[in-house]
Protein backbone atom coordinates (compact mmCIF):
# COMPACT_ATOMS: atom_id res chain seq x y z
CA UNK A 1 0.00 0.00 0.00
CA UNK A 2 3.15 2.38 0.69
CA UNK A 3 4.84 1.32 -2.26
CA UNK A 4 1.56 2.29 -4.43
CA UNK A 5 1.13 6.00 -2.76
CA UNK A 6 5.02 7.12 -3.68
CA UNK A 7 4.29 5.64 -7.10
CA UNK A 8 1.50 8.53 -7.34
CA UNK A 9 3.06 10.87 -5.55
CA UNK A 10 5.62 10.63 -8.83
CA UNK A 11 3.70 10.46 -11.44
CA UNK A 12 2.23 14.02 -9.99
CA UNK A 13 5.67 15.46 -9.61
CA UNK A 14 6.11 14.68 -13.11
CA UNK A 15 3.06 16.24 -14.50
CA UNK A 16 4.10 19.52 -12.50
CA UNK A 17 7.68 19.74 -13.99
CA UNK A 18 5.82 19.31 -17.56
CA UNK A 19 3.43 21.94 -17.14
CA UNK A 20 5.59 24.24 -15.77
CA UNK A 21 8.06 23.52 -18.18
CA UNK A 22 4.98 24.56 -21.10
CA UNK A 23 4.70 27.27 -19.24
CA UNK A 24 7.99 28.46 -19.22
CA UNK A 25 8.43 27.71 -22.85
CA UNK A 26 5.42 29.67 -23.57
CA UNK A 27 6.41 32.56 -21.33
CA UNK A 28 9.97 32.68 -23.61
CA UNK A 29 8.35 32.53 -26.60
CA UNK A 30 5.84 34.95 -26.18
CA UNK A 31 8.57 37.66 -24.94
CA UNK A 32 10.63 36.74 -27.69
CA UNK A 33 7.57 37.38 -30.16
CA UNK A 34 7.22 40.55 -28.23
CA UNK A 35 10.46 41.52 -28.52
CA UNK A 36 10.63 41.09 -32.07
CA UNK A 37 7.08 42.95 -33.01
CA UNK A 38 9.28 45.77 -30.83
CA UNK A 39 12.15 45.60 -32.58
CA UNK A 40 9.80 45.39 -36.05
CA UNK A 41 8.43 48.69 -34.93
CA UNK A 42 12.15 50.63 -34.22
CA UNK A 43 13.33 49.43 -37.58
CA UNK A 44 10.07 50.43 -39.63
CA UNK A 45 9.70 53.88 -37.49
CA UNK A 46 13.80 54.74 -38.36
CA UNK A 47 13.85 53.55 -41.98
CA UNK A 48 14.01 56.34 -44.08
CA UNK A 49 12.10 54.67 -46.50
CA UNK A 50 9.04 56.18 -44.80
CA UNK A 51 9.83 59.88 -44.09
CA UNK A 52 7.44 62.45 -45.24
CA UNK A 53 8.83 64.06 -48.78
CA UNK A 54 6.30 66.62 -48.81
CA UNK A 55 3.09 68.71 -46.88
CA UNK A 56 1.44 70.78 -48.72
CA UNK A 57 -1.57 73.00 -47.55
CA UNK A 58 -4.85 74.58 -49.38
CA UNK A 59 -5.41 77.66 -47.20
CA UNK A 60 -7.71 80.40 -48.27
CA UNK A 61 -7.48 81.81 -44.75
CA UNK A 62 -5.24 84.40 -43.62
CA UNK A 63 -3.42 81.86 -41.11
CA UNK A 64 -0.07 81.09 -42.25
CA UNK A 65 0.51 77.49 -43.46
CA UNK A 66 3.54 76.83 -41.17
CA UNK A 67 1.17 77.77 -38.16
CA UNK A 68 -1.46 75.50 -39.43
CA UNK A 69 0.74 72.63 -39.78
CA UNK A 70 2.53 73.65 -36.23
CA UNK A 71 -1.12 73.40 -34.59
CA UNK A 72 -1.67 69.90 -36.27
CA UNK A 73 1.34 68.30 -35.25
CA UNK A 74 0.66 69.44 -31.67
CA UNK A 75 -1.96 68.21 -31.68
CA UNK A 76 -1.99 65.24 -32.77
CA UNK A 77 1.33 64.46 -30.63
CA UNK A 78 -1.18 63.99 -27.62
CA UNK A 79 -1.78 60.40 -28.98
CA UNK A 80 1.01 57.79 -27.66
CA UNK A 81 1.61 55.81 -30.61
CA UNK A 82 2.03 58.92 -32.65
CA UNK A 83 4.29 60.51 -30.22
CA UNK A 84 6.74 57.50 -30.31
CA UNK A 85 6.63 57.37 -34.48
CA UNK A 86 7.03 61.16 -34.81
CA UNK A 87 5.68 63.45 -37.15
CA UNK A 88 8.66 62.73 -40.06
CA UNK A 89 7.31 59.59 -40.22
CA UNK A 90 4.57 59.63 -42.80
CA UNK A 91 2.79 56.58 -40.43
CA UNK A 92 2.18 59.44 -38.10
CA UNK A 93 -0.02 61.27 -40.22
CA UNK A 94 -1.86 58.34 -42.03
CA UNK A 95 -2.51 55.94 -39.04
CA UNK A 96 -5.62 56.40 -36.66
CA UNK A 97 -8.34 59.58 -36.62
CA UNK A 98 -7.28 62.49 -37.91
CA UNK A 99 -8.41 66.02 -35.89
CA UNK A 100 -10.97 67.41 -37.76
CA UNK A 101 -10.96 70.80 -36.36
CA UNK A 102 -7.94 72.96 -34.31
CA UNK A 103 -9.11 74.33 -31.15
CA UNK A 104 -6.21 76.72 -30.61
CA UNK A 105 -6.80 77.96 -34.21
CA UNK A 106 -10.70 78.99 -34.01
CA UNK A 107 -10.36 81.00 -37.40
CA UNK A 108 -10.64 77.57 -39.37
CA UNK A 109 -14.02 75.68 -39.09
CA UNK A 110 -12.02 72.72 -40.25
CA UNK A 111 -8.99 70.72 -41.16
CA UNK A 112 -8.80 67.92 -43.81
CA UNK A 113 -5.51 65.77 -43.60
CA UNK A 114 -5.10 63.45 -46.25
CA UNK A 115 -1.85 61.37 -46.79
CA UNK A 116 -0.72 59.09 -49.52
CA UNK A 117 1.79 56.15 -48.12
CA UNK A 118 3.11 55.64 -51.19
CA UNK A 119 4.50 58.61 -52.24
CA UNK A 120 4.88 59.81 -48.41
CA UNK A 121 3.11 62.72 -49.12
CA UNK A 122 0.72 64.57 -46.74
CA UNK A 123 -1.82 67.25 -47.87
CA UNK A 124 -3.63 69.48 -45.71
CA UNK A 125 -7.36 71.12 -46.54
CA UNK A 126 -7.92 74.35 -43.96
CA UNK A 127 -11.59 75.24 -44.47
CA UNK A 128 -11.88 78.87 -43.04
CA UNK A 129 -15.23 80.50 -40.76
CA UNK A 130 -17.50 82.59 -42.70
CA UNK A 131 -18.36 85.97 -40.87
CA UNK A 132 -22.23 86.22 -39.85
CA UNK A 133 -22.06 89.05 -37.49
CA UNK A 134 -19.87 90.96 -34.99
CA UNK A 135 -20.17 90.89 -31.17
CA UNK A 136 -18.96 94.21 -29.27
CA UNK A 137 -18.30 94.41 -26.20
CA UNK A 138 -20.34 97.57 -24.47
CA UNK A 139 -18.33 97.84 -21.54
CA UNK A 140 -14.85 98.03 -23.40
CA UNK A 141 -15.63 98.72 -27.27
CA UNK A 142 -14.35 95.53 -28.15
CA UNK A 143 -15.58 93.82 -30.85
CA UNK A 144 -15.31 90.15 -32.14
CA UNK A 145 -16.67 88.49 -35.79
CA UNK A 146 -18.36 85.39 -35.48
CA UNK A 147 -19.92 83.14 -37.61
CA UNK A 148 -23.32 81.27 -38.34
CA UNK A 149 -22.58 78.77 -35.85
CA UNK A 150 -22.02 81.44 -32.91
CA UNK A 151 -18.34 81.19 -32.64
CA UNK A 152 -16.24 83.69 -31.90
CA UNK A 153 -13.22 83.59 -33.77
CA UNK A 154 -11.51 87.38 -34.92
CA UNK A 155 -11.09 90.79 -33.52
CA UNK A 156 -13.33 92.93 -35.59
CA UNK A 157 -13.18 96.91 -35.82
CA UNK A 158 -17.20 98.17 -34.71
CA UNK A 159 -19.52 98.29 -37.03
CA UNK A 160 -22.87 100.32 -38.07
CA UNK A 161 -26.09 99.73 -40.57
CA UNK A 162 -28.14 96.91 -41.68
CA UNK A 163 -25.52 95.20 -43.88
CA UNK A 164 -23.41 93.30 -41.09
CA UNK A 165 -25.48 91.94 -38.19
CA UNK A 166 -24.01 93.79 -35.02
CA UNK A 167 -24.86 92.33 -31.80
CA UNK A 168 -24.24 94.55 -28.52
CA UNK A 169 -23.17 92.63 -25.50
CA UNK A 170 -24.08 94.21 -22.12
CA UNK A 171 -23.89 90.85 -19.70
CA UNK A 172 -20.25 92.59 -18.62
CA UNK A 173 -18.59 89.42 -19.68
CA UNK A 174 -14.98 88.60 -21.65
CA UNK A 175 -15.51 87.48 -24.76
CA UNK A 176 -12.95 85.55 -25.84
CA UNK A 177 -12.11 83.83 -29.46
CA UNK A 178 -13.08 80.29 -29.88
CA UNK A 179 -16.13 80.57 -27.36
CA UNK A 180 -19.52 80.99 -28.44
CA UNK A 181 -21.57 83.98 -28.04
CA UNK A 182 -24.70 82.45 -26.22
CA UNK A 183 -23.74 80.02 -23.52
CA UNK A 184 -26.33 77.32 -24.71
CA UNK A 185 -26.97 75.75 -27.79
CA UNK A 186 -30.69 76.40 -27.43
CA UNK A 187 -30.68 79.61 -27.00
CA UNK A 188 -28.40 80.53 -30.44
CA UNK A 189 -30.73 78.15 -32.15
CA UNK A 190 -33.88 80.29 -30.88
CA UNK A 191 -31.58 83.43 -31.71
CA UNK A 192 -30.86 82.10 -35.13
CA UNK A 193 -34.53 81.24 -35.60
CA UNK A 194 -35.42 85.02 -35.42
CA UNK A 195 -32.49 86.32 -37.15
CA UNK A 196 -33.93 84.46 -40.19
CA UNK A 197 -37.24 85.49 -39.57
CA UNK A 198 -36.62 89.39 -39.84
CA UNK A 199 -34.64 88.48 -43.09
CA UNK A 200 -38.10 86.73 -44.37
CA UNK A 201 -39.98 89.51 -43.44
CA UNK A 202 -37.37 92.09 -45.19
CA UNK A 203 -37.10 94.04 -42.18
CA UNK A 204 -33.39 95.33 -41.71
CA UNK A 205 -31.58 95.18 -38.30
CA UNK A 206 -30.13 97.69 -37.17
CA UNK A 207 -28.82 95.77 -33.67
CA UNK A 208 -29.44 93.45 -31.22
CA UNK A 209 -28.95 93.69 -27.95
CA UNK A 210 -27.91 91.40 -25.10
CA UNK A 211 -28.64 92.30 -21.91
CA UNK A 212 -28.55 90.44 -18.09
CA UNK A 213 -28.39 86.26 -19.21
CA UNK A 214 -30.04 85.95 -16.01
CA UNK A 215 -33.53 87.64 -17.45
CA UNK A 216 -33.04 85.34 -20.51
CA UNK A 217 -34.31 87.70 -22.77
CA UNK A 218 -32.92 90.21 -25.72
CA UNK A 219 -33.69 92.50 -28.06
CA UNK A 220 -34.00 93.56 -32.00
CA UNK A 221 -33.84 97.20 -32.73
CA UNK A 222 -34.72 96.80 -36.60
CA UNK A 223 -33.65 99.92 -38.82
CA UNK A 224 -36.75 101.47 -38.70
CA UNK A 225 -40.16 100.88 -36.09
CA UNK A 226 -40.31 99.77 -32.56
CA UNK A 227 -37.95 97.47 -30.41
CA UNK A 228 -38.50 93.72 -30.62
CA UNK A 229 -38.10 91.98 -27.43
CA UNK A 230 -37.46 87.98 -27.24
CA UNK A 231 -37.06 85.32 -24.76
CA UNK A 232 -33.65 82.89 -25.04
CA UNK A 233 -36.29 80.02 -24.26
CA UNK A 234 -38.38 79.83 -27.45
CA UNK A 235 -38.51 81.50 -30.81
CA UNK A 236 -41.87 82.88 -32.31
CA UNK A 237 -43.44 79.73 -34.89
CA UNK A 238 -43.94 81.43 -38.18
CA UNK A 239 -42.27 84.94 -36.84
CA UNK A 240 -41.65 85.66 -40.78
CA UNK A 241 -45.12 85.46 -41.50
CA UNK A 242 -46.49 87.16 -37.80
CA UNK A 243 -43.63 90.15 -38.85
CA UNK A 244 -45.51 90.80 -42.26
CA UNK A 245 -48.79 90.43 -40.86
CA UNK A 246 -47.90 93.36 -38.83
CA UNK A 247 -46.15 95.64 -40.97
CA UNK A 248 -49.72 95.23 -42.55
CA UNK A 249 -51.89 95.79 -39.90
CA UNK A 250 -50.12 98.32 -37.29
CA UNK A 251 -48.63 101.64 -37.64
CA UNK A 252 -44.69 100.79 -36.39
CA UNK A 253 -44.05 104.91 -36.78
CA UNK A 254 -46.24 104.87 -33.49
CA UNK A 255 -45.80 102.12 -31.97
CA UNK A 256 -42.68 101.91 -28.88
CA UNK A 257 -42.34 98.08 -28.74
CA UNK A 258 -43.94 94.92 -29.38
CA UNK A 259 -43.35 91.76 -26.81
CA UNK A 260 -42.97 88.25 -27.93
CA UNK A 261 -41.35 87.32 -24.58
CA UNK A 262 -44.38 85.18 -23.84
CA UNK A 263 -45.40 81.90 -25.25
CA UNK A 264 -48.02 82.06 -27.96
CA UNK A 265 -48.65 85.31 -27.33
CA UNK A 266 -47.73 89.13 -28.85
CA UNK A 267 -47.55 92.66 -26.61
CA UNK A 268 -47.51 96.06 -27.69
CA UNK A 269 -47.38 99.78 -27.05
Amino acid sequence: MKDALEKYRVTGERKAKKKRFKFYLLLGLSAAMVLLLIFAAKFAISWQGLEVSSISVSNPTAVPNATIITALRNEMLESRLRAVIGPGNILFWGLGVKPSSLSVLPELRSVMVDSNLLKKTVSIDAVPRVPFGVICQATTTTCFTFDNSGVIFSASPDVEGPLILKVNDMTGRNLILGETILPQASWFKNFMSVIQGFSSAHLAIKEVDFNDFSLREWQVVPLQGPIFYFSFDFAPDNLGYLLTTLTQRMNFAKTTYVDFRVLDRIYYK
